[in-house]
């Protein structure tokens, strides 16, 4: 097997970590090291003084660059309308995905969740002739609104028009699309006249703990989610399904994670669900 040089993008990276994403770029980089690549990770965080990246360096986070900190878990009101503007046509981005790829001169560039570079990276890479892998995890490419509830709304269409048609049109420049699922490939290929050589489905990895399992649990089934608490990842519809149906069976209902609607969720299943708050999966499954 050849050895390549790998340069992956991804908004977080360990040990910052808010969702599945950060955990499966984790896996993903340190099992293409195990190979005996040579893997570059570039990301950001909420303060740093790093500008440009160092040719000796495995890892980079920059400054995230923008009006506000997306992950603090606060609402910025007027001020996110400057902030998804500086999002989506970051140039600050481009330039340091330029810079990068200049300086590690990688084989190919694999992104991932694109906050705080903008699609304007893939930008970067075609100028550079780096070949593209994208890994789609979410809705982001779409809208701006991660839920897609506001984008039923016309005056909400234009605006996501207007942050997200460059995204449109870069992805069907990219050389590979990898959806983690078929329904969310499904979802862009909707949107994104893509061919389907272009495309490919490819599950996050996952590293299982050793767990014993117990064949004496008594008691009520257990039923859980581990993840994050929000609601694109439909766990409110799971609760009120599983709610419904513990009338008919009798279970014990888990969750097991951090989000925007953790405290929502707590209050409207008090007493009908146990919620766990951030744990990890060992501590889950055990």
């Amino acid at each position: 097997m050849n050895k390549k040089t790998i340069l992956v993008l991804n908004t977080l990276y360990w040990p910052y970590k808010i969702g599945g994403a950060e955990c499966s770029v984790q896996i993903l980089v340190e099992g293409l090291r195990a190979q005996g690549h040579d893997v570059r990770v570039i990301s950001t965080t909420e303060k740093s003084s790093v500008n440009n990246l160092n040719k000796r360096d495995s890892e980079t986070s920059f400054n995230y660059g923008n009006i506000y900190w997306p992950f603090d878990g606060n609402e910025h009101g007027i001020y996110r309308l400057g902030y998804h503007l500086i999002d989506s046509y970051n140039l600050l981005g481009f330039y340091r995905v330029y810079k990068a790829l200049k300086i590690v001169k990688p084989d190919v560039l694999i992104t991932n969740n694109l906050q705080g570079f903008s699609s304007f990276s893939w930008l970067a890479a075609l100028i550079n002739s780096t070949p593209i892998i994208h890994i789609i995890r979410d809705y982001a490419l779409l809208s701006v609104d991660p839920s897609r509830e506001k984008t039923k709304k016309i005056p909400f269409q234009v605006f996501d028009f207007f942050m997200r048609w460059h995204y449109r049109y870069l992805l069907k420049k990219v050389h590979k699309v990898i959806g983690i699922s078929q329904f969310i490939l499904n979802e862009h290929q909707r949107s994104v006249n893509m061919s389907k050589n272009q495309c490919d489905v490819l599950y996050n990895p996952v590293v299982c703990p050793e767990i014993s399992a117990s064949s004496n649990h008594k008691g009520k089934p257990i039923v859980g989610y581990i993840g994050r608490v929000s609601e694109e990842k439909g766990i409110a519809w799971l609760l009120n399904s599983l709610v419904q149906q513990d009338t008919e069976f009798s279970l014990n209902v888990i969750v097991a994670g951090e989000g925007p609607i953790l405290s929502q969720l707590k209050s409207e299943y008090a007493g009908q669900v146990t919620f766990l708050g951030k744990v990890e999966p060992k501590e889950f499954f055990s």
